[in-house]
């Protein structure tokens, strides 16, 4: 049965069909038509005692049709085409012609299927008033008693298969609304996603250009002053220039693979507290004096990955804050404190900090964007005694989140 249904769903005149109702829904007027014809002149009394086929009989053939008249407009106005289609089968029992009561049961369907609530509320009137209708035509002796349960089970059938056929409709209709909804959130996550792995993908991307590209700065304005009289202390730098700029470019291209496809066997593993070392020691090679006071609680053991990565981008960026706007003779203290539930950092520098008309650059708001990702703390701004100072705390029970 499924088979047959698919090959009939797929077939060409059947969506050709399917795509024009009107069309669809006259043929099957013509079809009711020809019972009602058929009904009438297989009838044992003919019209009436009439001759079946003569000039005189037109008009009750036209109207022992009419009902039929009414089903092609039985879905673009199915409670006019019912009340019309009433009257007209009321004319038919009135004039005693026989009828085979098909095309009003077509119309109680559908308007009880299309005409909403309004119109099933109708296809039961009409059904109840033409079933009292057919009561009072057997009281009068003008119908068959039998014809009072034909009409009124008909009537009856009709209207509930009406009811039935609405209600698949409309749970096809809620149910297709609901994964149009379930599209769009899916959508709108996926975008969400998308937007979320872009700031991700910038706040590493400007760790570690902005932080190469301060170091390489800072080592090629020493070495153009040292130029002329101290080759040995030029050559140094240049290689230092060298080392930072690869060691960027690296990491760079551990960030970008992240939406690359190609593999990564020359990835380096991820920075964290223990890459420090370089880090520091990069920045002491360019005049930066910094200091690393680190305490750990005995009991706290080896920190997530992504709360490691963020504590050292967050002490890389700071540091090379102060390496850009701290000045000459600038010295930055980085307090690292291990506890139970969180990682606490302080970086305090006694620099100028940003002077007017510099750049602030997006690193202070990268660094709140990943401590925000923890629903850690972040604070940031001039120390008291003189310098800048960055606060952080990253609650370890947030260590999960991905970044």
């Amino acid at each position: 049965m499924d088979t047959r249904r698919q090959k009939l769903s797929e077939s060409s005149w059947w969506r050709w069909l399917s795509a024009r109702p009107l069309v669809a829904d006259s043929i099957l007027a013509l079809f009711l038509a020809d019972v009602a014809l058929i009904v009438g002149m297989t009838a044992d009394d003919g019209l009436n005692g009439a001759p079946l086929l003569g000039p005189d009989s037109l008009l009750d053939w036209i109207i022992i049709i009419g009902p039929a008249w009414m089903v092609p407009f039985r879905r673009v106005a199915p409670c006019r085409a019912l009340v019309v289609g009433a009257a007209l089968q009321a004319t038919v029992w009135l004039a005693e012609f026989p009828d085979a009561y098909m095309a009003l049961a077509t119309l109680l369907y559908s308007t009880a299927a299309f005409g909403g609530l309004r119109g099933l509320r109708l296809s039961w009137i009409v059904g109840i008033s033409l079933t009292a209708f057919t009561v009072l035509g057997v009281l009068t002796g003008g119908a068959p008693t039998y014809a009072i349960p034909i009409i009124g089970l008909s009537s009856a059938a009709a209207t509930s298969f009406g009811m039935i056929t609405a209600g698949r409709q409309a749970y096809t209709e809620a149910t297709e609304a609901r994964a149009r909804e379930l599209e769009r959130s899916r959508q709108s996550d996926q975008d969400r996603a998308l937007v979320d792995e872009r700031a991700r993908i910038a706040r590493e991307l400007h760790d570690v250009v902005a932080h190469g590209l301060s170091v390489i700065v800072v080592q090629a304005s020493a070495a153009q002053r040292i130029l002329d009289r101290d080759p040995d202390g030029t050559a140094s730098a240049l290689q230092q220039i060298e080392q930072t700029g690869r060691t960027a470019l690296n990491e760079m291209r551990q960030v970008l693979g992240a939406i690359r496809t190609e593999p990564a066997e020359s990835w380096q593993p991820a920075p964290g507290l223990e890459s420090l070392d370089g880090l520091v020691a990069e920045m002491r090679s360019t005049g930066l004096v910094v200091t690393i006071n680190e305490e750990r609680e005995n009991s706290v053991d080896t920190l997530p990955a992504t709360v490691d990565l963020t504590a050292y981008r967050i002490i890389q960026e700071s540091l090379t804050n102060v390496l850009k706007h701290g000045g000459p003779g600038a010295k930055a203290t980085v307090e690292i404190s291990h506890g139970q539930r969180s990682l606490d950092l302080k970086i305090t520098d006694d620099g100028r900090g940003a002077q007017a008309g510099e750049s602030g650059g997006h690193g202070l708001r990268g660094m709140q964007e990943r401590v925000e990702v923890f629903g850690g703390s972040f604070a940031a701004g001039p120390h008291s005694r003189g310098g800048f100072v960055v606060s952080v705390s990253l609650p370890l029970d947030g260590a999960g989140v991905s970044l």
